[in-house]
């Protein structure tokens, strides 16, 4: 590879905070063209450091419709808090991240399906479901939610259904903007 003297003072800081090095994702998700110039090392450099970045909208959220709903996004889980009537029972249901895309800020997740027949009280039945949610930043602290697809019994199923919502920036909360409810306001904790 042929490198400008002003980018390969560059390349190895860039590889280093962006921990492809320890991954090894630079080798095994790029493969350099034969001759790359400038535009493509360029390319590749950003290609890989997306590849390792984490998921954009990891942290603590509050569901500003529901009160009694917050939110942890992690890399690996995406949990629901929540705290039912006057404080009991409360329920910390933890589905595990299937894939994410940050590009289009997409999630899709599986966990157990819940049961709500004996109320108050909330079992997880047996059986898996699979759920994709998307997601769009509004600012550092906003981000709006919309479950896209939801209750499917295979990854398959999931990916089967093509349901996908646009994000209306100049009007987030606009009526039947997520199928028939609207895309759910969520505020940094």
């Amino acid at each position: 590879m042929r490198f400008k003297k002003n980018r390969a003072g560059l390349l190895i800081p860039i590889l280093f905070l962006s921990g492809i090095l320890g991954s090894g994702l630079l080798l095994s998700q790029c493969t350099p063209p034969d001759d790359p110039g400038d535009e493509d090392l360029e390319l590749l450099l950003l290609a890989a450091i997306s590849n390792a970045s984490n998921l954009s909208v990891a942290g603590t959220w509050t569901d500003t419709a529901d009160s009694n709903a917050a939110y942890t996004i992690t890399n690996t889980a995406y949990t629901k808090h929540t705290v039912l009537g006057s404080g009991t029972p409360k329920t910390d249901y933890t589905m595990s991240i299937v894939s994410y895309d940050n590009n289009g800020i997409v999630i899709k997740v599986t966990g157990k399906q819940l049961d709500f027949a004996a109320w108050p009280t909330i079992t997880e039945k047996t059986n898996s479901i699979y759920q994709r949610s998307r997601f769009a930043i509004f600012d550092a602290n906003t981000i709006y939610r919309c479950d896209e697809s939801f209750n499917k019994n295979s990854l398959a199923e999931l990916d089967a259904d093509t349901t996908a919502y646009t994000f209306d920036r100049n009007d987030p909360t606009k009526a039947n903007g997520c199928g028939a409810g609207t895309w759910s306001k969520m505020t940094r904790r």
